[in-house]
């Protein structure tokens, strides 16, 4: 057994000779999975814990008397024991990382009289990671019978399980400000002169001592790569041949094909700089199973990340997605910059004011402009909010506020988010379905004429007043987690004028003005025109779902025979189908999009029909069909089924008669 004296004090009071271990071999790491440190320690350095701790009882019958319920104790043995979690620190030293493994474990005592009791106790099992590859030693173990205080101090980033930092939203700046003071100890001294700050990725890798190689990788879809072992690389040469090459430890690829443009070339180096600072300990700690980790490729392009809350490889993809954006954009060379173009427009924060900022920043710090535009919510302009929005896979027109824009608010949600959000809270539904909101360039709008109109072939839009004004007309909601899939939380809508507005869903407007004002009049007015275009026909529907279609029918002047034409079928087939007492809810969803009716109209005819939906994928998407009804097809939703392995709107073995082709609206 190896042996190494510490001569400095890591909680032991004083110098102590300690166990080294490294790894066994006698387990093969599994290279589809990551392994936590605890994982490590156990499964491939063959610390025992059992062994470890019952030591502990026989060897430190004192100490253990101290614990409560322990006073009696002459003897001490352990019955059983548990993992509980791992407490470190971001940020060590990689060959003097302290690691904590809090184990709670099951111990029987004797006492002088021959007694015995069993009591629960907390355990700090500490231990001293060397993660060098040259090294790759695993120093203790260090116990201590209870954790008394958080190991990490104030101003010190947390590590979770697999070595990676906890970063919380408020962190990035601190964590960017730490990485300038180490690699640019000039920015200070130049913001305090009234000098502005930019750094660009190439130069914070030189400073790192990071090679950056531009290069064709094989795989099409690889924005970059970084090695922090020697590996190998599949790229391409210049006539498009494929070979491999061994890559050094430090070095950045960056792929000529993916990172044409200045900007995303720019953040996507900052971003693998972010890698090595944030994540060098994590692949570190991978490579002491015996597993030769050399290089992790990220920035997939064309792949849609969906975020897990613990899984690893996710946690360090959404941290450097958003970390490059805080040492890219300085925060208050960034502010000053902005502050400047705003006085030079009197302070105005309209739509176009924002986009030219935004436009400015990223030419200025060589950024793409959505990343200068969250950047600038997070600096606490949130009229940034509402420019250069892409909903549904489409670009929508820049809106703003009709005053200052509330914190943490956006009033733009994607079909698919609105449908989820409707799956999972039903005052939301409600508060859609009742026909006073119409779905609109990605808003929930007041159904009225001064905030929606129609295009000749009756597609709606908001008018230049509504876009303007979009927190007078628009239903907003509480955005979170911007890096990853936007989160709209639940809520409650305040709907009376002595309740404050607390919802996570704010009306454009709410019922504050005192009787007798010309405000007062003006809110009367806008609830009388609540009943605008389709609300009349929803409160005067037949209760029968045939009668009710053709009611509809009869409203937008559309005949059977065209309806047919929409679906594509015969006609009688649609007669036939109108008869039938039972109509499938794929039958409803695809005469409500070939209708193109609003949303509420559409629960409507659902509920007729005597269908609802229920909590599966195939409903989720019908729903969200319907939030887009006035803008599809029906051939286009038989597509979208299609892609996706599911059963089309009329094309299922119980209809028959209503197979057909499926033709565009024209």
């Amino acid at each position: 057994m190896e042996y190494a004296i510490l001569l400095k004090d890591y909680g032991q009071g004083g110098i102590t000779a300690v166990p080294v271990s490294q790894c066994t071999g006698e387990n093969k790491p599994d290279f589809r999975r990551p392994y936590t440190a605890y994982e490590v320690l156990t499964d491939f350095f063959g610390e025992d814990m059992s062994l470890v701790l019952g030591n502990y009882l026989k060897q430190e019958i004192k100490t253990v008397r101290k614990q409560k319920g322990m006073e009696r104790a002459k003897e001490a043995r352990l019955l059983s024991y548990y993992y509980l979690t791992t407490r470190s620190k971001a940020q060590q030293p990689v060959n003097e990382t302290l690691v904590d493994f809090m184990i709670r474990g099951k111990v029987e005592a004797e006492t002088e009289e021959k007694d015995r009791f069993v009591r629960e106790m907390d355990f700090k099992v500490r231990y001293i990671l060397d993660l060098r590859p040259c090294e790759q030693k695993c120093i203790g173990p260090l116990i201590f019978p209870k954790e008394d205080e958080d190991p990490v101090s104030d101003g010190e980033i947390p590590a979770n399980d697999y070595l990676l930092p906890i970063l919380r939203a408020e962190d990035y700046e601190t964590v960017a400000h730490q990485i300038l003071r180490k690699y640019y100890p000039e920015y200070a001294s130049r913001l305090s002169e009234g000098e502005r700050f930019v750094m660009n990725g190439d130069d914070l890798a030189a400073r790192m001592n990071l090679d950056v190689r531009d290069v064709h990788f094989a795989d099409p879809a690889t924005l970059g790569q970084i090695y922090y072992n020697f590996g190998d690389a599949e790229l391409l040469d210049s006539t498009g041949r494929k070979y491999t090459e061994q890559i050094s430890p430090g070095t950045i690829l960056i792929s000529i094909d993916n990172c044409q443009s200045p900007s995303i070339r720019n953040s996507t180096v900052c971003h693998e700089c972010c890698h090595m600072v944030l994540d060098r300990t994590f692949f570190l700690l991978q490579m002491m199973t015996g597993c030769p980790y050399s290089y992790y490729t990220n920035r997939r392009r064309e792949a849609r990340r969906v975020y897990r809350k613990n899984g690893p490889v996710d946690w360090m993809e959404l941290q450097c997605e958003k970390l490059p954006a805080y040492l890219l954009m300085e925060s208050q060379s960034t502010k000053e910059l902005v502050e400047a173009e705003l006085q030079r427009h009197q302070g105005i924060r309209s739509p176009e004011v924002m986009r030219g900022i935004i436009d400015m920043v990223s030419v200025r710090n060589k950024v793409s402009r959505s990343m200068a535009k969250y950047r600038l919510i997070e600096l606490g302009y949130y009229e940034a909010e509402g420019i250069r929005c892409f909903v549904d896979g489409r670009s929508i027109p820049d809106h703003g506020c009709s005053s200052s824009w509330p914190e943490g608010v956006t009033y733009t949600i994607s079909a698919y988010q609105a449908t989820e959000l409707a799956d999972e809270d039903p005052e939301f539904l409600h508060l859609i379905s009742g026909g006073r909101y119409r779905y609109v360039e990605g808003h929930f709008c007041l159904n009225q004429e001064a905030y929606v109109k129609e295009t000749w072939n009756g597609i709606p839009y908001l008018t230049s007043y509504a876009r303007t004004h979009i927190d007078e007309c628009c239903l907003g909601f509480a955005a979170h987690g911007r890096y990853r899939s936007t989160d709209f939380r639940q809520g409650r809508v305040a709907r009376t004028k002595t309740k404050p507005v607390t919802g996570q869903y704010r009306p454009g407007y709410t019922l504050a003005a005192e009787p007798g004002t010309e405000l007062y009049v003006k809110e009367n007015e806008t609830f009388r025109h609540d009943s605008y275009l389709w609300g009349e026909l929803f409160y005067a529907l037949p209760s029968d779902f045939h009668e009710a279609v053709n009611e509809i029918l009869l409203k937008k002047g559309i005949t059977q025979e065209a309806l047919a034409e929409r679906l594509g079928v015969e006609r009688r087939t649609l007669t036939k189908y109108l008869s039938q007492d039972s109509p499938t809810l794929a039958h409803v969803v695809g005469i409500c999009v070939a209708l193109q009716l609003p949303f509420f109209i559409s629960e409507k005819l659902i509920e007729l029909s005597g269908n609802a939906f229920q909590r599966k994928p195939l409903h989720h998407q019908y729903r969200e069909f319907l939030f887009q009804a006035e803008k599809l097809t029906v051939s286009r939703c038989e597509d979208i089924l299609a892609e996706r392995g599911w059963p089309p709107l009329f094309d299922s073995p119980d209809q028959g008669e209503m197979k057909g082709a499926i033709r565009s609206i024209s």
